[in-house]
């Protein structure tokens, strides 16, 4: 894929304050820029189980599902993150040789990505929208507003007054505010 960034996942994350929701640190191979995913709590624990190669993940359906389409010749699967909506990642299984894309939770196309060694990517464009500088060893991550659900946006903001932090609230409610203004149109 020409245009296209290949990805890693480098790390998961927790938000202070927040138990059910991680982030999913994924960098690109020049480790430069780094876009980050939300997951839930269950998805998390899924993940770190394949990252750590703990041996039940051998009979999990991910791998086992991997196993079975590679013994049918389509090793040349990737995973495509190609847009952002209302809080969510735009995300594909793409098989190049027939070019069909079929739809896929951003998270679960990751843990795919994992389980079965299938290449992950984002596109160019949406690297430039939604990435941010990354630096190895920073414990803070950039995230843009747009990769937040409308949940984590109104607990976020529930945060940042409870903190008297009044920019960030400021800036989540212009968030809020510029997707309901979307949805009236």
């Amino acid at each position: 894929m020409m245009d296209n960034v290949r990805l890693k996942l480098l790390g998961i994350s927790e938000i202070v304050g927040i138990e059910d929701i991680s982030l999913l640190g994924l960098v690109d191979e020049l480790n430069s820029r780094q876009l980050v995913v939300t997951c839930d709590k269950n998805m998390r624990k899924q993940i770190q189980m394949y990252m750590m190669k703990k041996p039940e993940t051998v009979k999990r359906y991910p791998k086992v599902l991997c196993d079975v389409l590679k013994s049918y010749g389509y090793y040349q699967l990737e995973i495509l993150i190609s847009s952002v909506k209302d809080g969510e990642y735009g995300t594909e299984i793409v098989d190049p040789v027939t070019d069909k894309h079929f739809p896929i939770r951003c998270s679960d196309g990751i843990l795919l990505s994992i389980a079965g060694d299938i290449p992950l990517y984002a596109t160019s464009r949406l690297m430039l929208s939604q990435s941010v500088p990354f630096k190895l060893g920073e414990s803070r991550i950039g995230l843009p507003l747009t990769v937040l659900s409308e949940t984590m946006l109104q607990m976020s903001l529930k945060k940042a007054i409870e903190t008297e932090n009044y920019e960030m609230a400021s800036n989540l409610r212009d968030e809020l505010n510029k997707r309901h203004s979307k949805d009236e149109e």
